[in-house]
């Protein structure tokens, strides 16, 4: 992968990120990922998106 492909895939996370966008989210990130919150807790990609899905609902 070219560098400038990655430095777009990292633009497309961040936006979907801070639009809470689940289907681009999920698009993105592998399913294989392992998530570490800030509470030290270890999450899997599906716990990291219903996490987003729940606090769209919240707001």
């Amino acid at each position: 992968m070219k560098k400038s492909e990655i430095i777009e895939c990292e633009k497309r996370l961040q936006e979907a990120m801070l639009s809470s966008d689940v289907t681009a989210l999920d698009e993105l990130i592998d399913d294989d990922l392992i998530f570490v919150d800030h509470f030290g807790q270890i999450l899997t990609k599906e716990n990291d998106l219903e996490t987003t899905v729940w606090s769209v609902k919240l707001f």
